[in-house]
């Protein structure tokens, strides 16, 4: 019994000393992280579309031409994704997807993400084929440039 205890106490010395790339998030849970903020990123989209009708009717501004262009709706998305995780990771260390999932995000040396970090990571994702980034390795594009974690809450 006592070898178990002495086994436990170096597992968790040695966890302390890695720190939190000891408890990096699975790919699997990434990739649900991802999907469900996807969806909320997609939501915000529309709510902000909405939105922008609704002032557009009141101060009456003709936005019909704008909204048809593919330019316009890209500039759109990018706001509202950058927007969703900037305000999330930078406020809670999480995103609804992380939440559901139980996982966060935190600086490499475990710290919580300042407002920098927060707006490199947001930025990074607008890299084309940043989600594709997790194949090879087990953080992205915007894990790496952010110097940041997806690590299990504990």
């Amino acid at each position: 019994m006592e070898s178990e205890e002495i086994k436990s106490a170096f597992y968790e010395i040695e966890k302390e000393m890695r720190g939190p790339a000891s408890r990096l998030a699975p790919k699997k849970k990434r990739f649900l992280n991802y999907t469900i903020d996807l969806i909320c990123v997609f939501i915000l989209f529309i709510v902000f579309q909405f939105m922008l009708l609704i002032i557009s009717g009141f101060i009456r501004i003709d936005i019909s031409e704008n909204i048809s262009t593919g330019l316009y709706l890209n500039i759109a998305l990018i706001i509202s994704q950058t927007f969703y995780y900037l305000f999330f990771e930078f406020l809670f260390g999480k995103t609804v997807g992380k939440l559901l999932t139980g996982t966060h995000v935190v600086k490499v040396n475990g710290d919580k993400l300042d407002f920098k970090t927060s707006f490199i990571r947001s930025i990074s994702r607008l890299i084309p084929l940043d989600a594709l980034s997790f194949l090879d390795k087990s953080m992205g594009w915007h894990d790496a440039l952010s110097k940041t974690y997806v690590v299990n809450d504990e």
